[in-house]
C-alpha cells in the first residue's frame, strides 16, 4: 500500500520549503512521510529537531527498523541539547512533541505542534492536521515526549 500511494504521489512537484517548517499542513522536510512499515519514528524525530532524513539516519540508523527505544530516543535528544520532558497519558504536555499510540498493538508516532497533529503515515498525507479525525489520534497516545528549546544553552558540537 505505502508503495501504491508513493506512485500517485511522485509526480507532484515539490513545493520549496525550509527543512523544519510546515507548508500546506505537510511535513516540509524531506522524509515528509514514512516509507516502510516500521520507520514512522524518523520523520517525527526529524521535525523535533530539525534534521533531514540522512541525517537523522547516520545517527540513528535502526530508526528504519523501528528498533529505537523510548529511552534511547530521549537520550538522543538530550544529546541535541533539548530539554525533553515525557509526559503520561492524563498529564498535561507542552508542544512540539512525539505521541506514541499502539496500533494494532504495535507502537507507532506521531507529531503535534502550534498547526495540529501530523501522522507520518502516507495514508493520512490529505488529511490537514487540525482536522478531527487527527486531533483524535491524541486520545489514543500511551504517553508524549515533549522538547523545548536547549537545555545547555548550546548545542552539543557548537
Amino acid at each position: 500500500m505505502l508503495q501504491a500511494i508513493k506512485n500517485l504521489t511522485k509526480h507532484v512537484a515539490p513545493t520549496p520549503a525550509t527543512p523544519g517548517t510546515l507548508m500546506n499542513g505537510r511535513f516540509s522536510n524531506i522524509m515528509k512521510f514514512q516509507e516502510g512499515e516500521s520507520d514512522c519514528s524518523v520523520p517525527v524525530f526529524g521535525e523535533l529537531t530539525g534534521l533531514s532524513r540522512e541525517e537523522l539516519l547516520r545517527e540513528m540508523p535502526n530508526a528504519v527498523e523501528g528498533r529505537v527505544t523510548v529511552l534511547q530516543w530521549e537520550s538522543w535528544l538530550r544529546s541535541k541539547g533539548l530539554k525533553v520532558d515525557r509526559h503520561q497519558r492524563d498529564e498535561e504536555y507542552t508542544l512540539p512533541c512525539a505521541h506514541l499510540l499502539l496500533w494494532a498493538g504495535r507502537p507507532h508516532w506521531i507529531y503535534e505542534d502550534e498547526t495540529g497533529v501530523h501522522e507520518p503515515n502516507p495514508a493520512f498525507m490529505c488529511v490537514p492536521p487540525d482536522d478531527p479525525i487527527m486531533l483524535s489520534h491524541v486520545r489514543k497516545r500511551e504517553f508524549t515526549i515533549s522538547v523545548n528549546g536547549l537545555s545547555h544553552g548550546v548545542p552539543p558540537g557548537s
